[in-house]
């Protein structure tokens, strides 16, 4: 049997690795990356207090500048040359101890303890990062999403804020859900009557934990202004935001 802590290692690297290789990597043959010219480009546009190298507002965190607990959790992140530092866990590495409990948090909410099948995971996450408009996030995640096997009309219904009408009622009650909390900043109680009814008070509780990290992570890239990976395009609609 693995040890834990040979676990949580790999956890972390399946994690890293899930959201670099979508930024670094396409699906399918006739999709390219961007080339060294679109990014030498997209990087000219980014506002001028933008790291070149980290995409956000401050460089990479060193570990040499860390005491000793906050070098452990920078080695228990870090896969490669910086490979660990994609989207906000770069940002989060400037609190060590901080970004040990956002990820414990998050290594909960993303497995089975959570009761959430991937599935209802990628949807609430969907959901979230639509209504905070977190780019960086959905354009990971919308992929993410159809691996999972969320239909596109699902994610279009969350995308373009379509009527639900006709979605599986699971579904359907997510986004509902979570409409009104970003909109309305009040969930009625028809709306939290079909969402337990749906999911039982366990997982609704871990459905709206799992929504709030990502509005986190959404306001933490946006206070330190991360970029979209150099060439990469964001997969929102830029109209009606």
């Amino acid at each position: 049997m693995l040890h834990r802590k040979t676990l949580w290692k790999l956890t972390v690297a399946v994690c890293v690795l899930t959201v670099l290789f979508f930024f670094t990597s396409k699906t399918g043959s006739a999709q390219q990356g961007p080339s060294d010219a679109e990014k030498t480009g997209a990087k000219a546009a980014w506002p001028k207090d933008v790291n070149r190298d980290s995409g956000y507002r401050l460089p990479y965190p060193k570990r040499e500048d860390m005491d000793e607990a906050g070098k452990k959790v920078y080695d228990e992140l870090i896969v490669g040359n910086n490979v660990g530092m994609v989207g906000p866990f770069g940002i989060q590495m400037y609190s060590p101890r901080y970004q040990a409990i956002v990820r414990q948090l998050n290594q909960f909410l993303r497995s089975e303890g959570s009761g959430l099948t991937p599935h209802v995971q990628e949807v609430s996450i969907l959901v979230a990062c639509r209504e905070v408009n977190a780019d960086f996030e959905w354009t990971a995640h919308e992929e993410l999403a159809q691996k999972a096997g969320v239909d596109q009309k699902i994610i279009d219904a969350i995308k373009y804020r379509r009527n639900t009408t006709g979605l599986p009622d699971g579904d359907a009650a997510i986004i509902q859900l979570g409409w009104e909390i970003y909109r309305q900043k009040k969930v009625s109680s028809e709306t939290f009557a079909r969402a337990n009814k749906v999911y039982g008070p366990s997982k609704l509780v871990n459905i709206v934990g799992l929504m709030g990290f990502y509005s986190t992570a959404a306001a933490e890239i946006q206070t330190f202004g991360m970029e979209m990976p150099a060439g990469e395009k964001s997969l929102l609609p830029a109209a009606g935001r």
